[in-house]
């Protein structure tokens, strides 16, 4: 048994394992998406969530494939012309591209890896209509600041904003009242099975989309938003769902709901305090370079000096430790770190104490 920390899929839980074997049980991988046990089961997983994450009234949740997903969704449905990408690092280099893809003119601000963006401070470009943001760079561990997007918000209060919040969502709160539309998948921060987006719309981004399926823009042929709209006011999906990872949502933002945020922040961020102290009385550099920046749910952090990448993981498996990799062109020379709910301090003291173990 793996002491786990990728960013993704995260570890799964034994509580989960044994809703898996319930939902086997109760003959849940079998049920139609038009039964009323279904329909109940759709409707606990909205609440849950909403409750969970305290998203404010007039935001309406809706279920899909993916985070990969919910960018394309955002860009058929709430661009007809431009938007806006603040790009520092993969995820949100591929939210620009989603929307490049499907014909959409694309504004870009990039940083370098590493840094984060001052949205107090940015200006948008004419005829933009859609701010197209990530809160955490899973690849780099950079965050974005909420006092900065709040400042942000407040500056261009008719742009529609949206967020990627992959890595963040579930582990620590966020005020979901900064932003129009916000996404994420369940794998990371929820801890469960991949193959589930969550996309969360305001009455003002849902608007523009139904406007613009009445227009007869190119809102997709599937998942628009009025289409998920339609069926999810009856607690229904247009075609079959995941519907194993709509029952796991249910019972896994239950559970957090009732452990409560405030808890769960606490943890996440006392954790997240340990890695950053551990780290930096080791000398070993974070590559988020400001403090304001770095993420609490993912760290990345440049390999111990004179150890390979092959090396440092074949010797964290060899103590039943799997840590997540580097990505991309960091492959060779960074790890990273899941600090999920998933997680205790007492998993990472053993993580840290293995790795210390390597410079002896």
């Amino acid at each position: 048994m793996y002491l786990t920390f990728n960013v993704g899929p995260s570890a799964v839980s034994e509580e989960v394992k044994n809703d898996v074997r319930e939902a086997l049980d109760k003959n849940v991988l079998s049920l139609s998406h038009r039964h009323k046990d279904f329909l109940a089961m759709f409707q606990a997983a909205r609440e849950n969530v909403k409750d969970f994450l305290s998203i404010p009234d007039g935001y309406t949740i809706y279920f899909v494939s993916s985070a990969t997903e919910c960018m394309e969704i955002v860009g058929r449905n709430l661009v007809a012309k431009k938007s806006q990408h603040f790009i520092f690092g993969s995820f949100s280099k591929r939210f620009a591209n989603t929307l490049k893809k499907i014909g959409k003119e694309t504004v870009i601000r990039e940083v370098e890896s590493g840094m984060g963006f001052n949205y107090a401070g940015e200006e948008i470009g004419e005829g933009v209509e859609l701010a197209a943001m990530t809160y955490t760079e899973t690849p780099t561990g950079v965050s974005l600041d909420e006092n900065e997007l709040e400042a942000f918000r407040k500056k261009y209060p008719d742009l529609l904003i949206a967020i990627d919040i992959v890595s963040a969502a579930g582990a620590h709160k966020i005020n979901f009242s900064l932003a129009d539309a916000w996404f994420f998948s369940v794998q990371k921060g929820f801890g469960l099975p991949a193959g589930l987006g969550v996309l969360i719309v305001n009455e003002r981004a849902k608007a523009k989309a139904l406007k613009m399926a009445e227009e007869g823009k190119d809102v997709g042929p599937v998942h628009s938003i009025a289409n998920l709209e339609q069926y999810g006011a009856k607690d229904q999906t247009f075609e079959t769902p995941n519907v194993l990872g709509i029952y796991l949502l249910a019972k896994q933002a239950e559970r957090f709901k009732n452990k409560g945020m405030e808890q769960i922040e606490k943890e996440t961020r006392e954790k997240a305090a340990y890695l950053y102290n551990w780290a930096k009385s080791k000398n070993m550099e974070v590559h988020a370079k400001e403090e304001k920046y770095r993420a609490l749910s993912v760290l990345c952090v440049k390999l111990p000096s004179g150890v390979t990448a092959e090396e440092f993981h074949k010797q964290l498996n060899a103590k039943g430790i799997i840590s997540g990799k580097g990505y991309k062109d960091m492959k060779e020379t960074h790890f990273r770190l899941a600090n999920f709910p998933t997680h205790s301090l007492e998993d990472f003291k053993a993580l840290t104490a293995a790795i210390d173990e390597m410079g002896k």
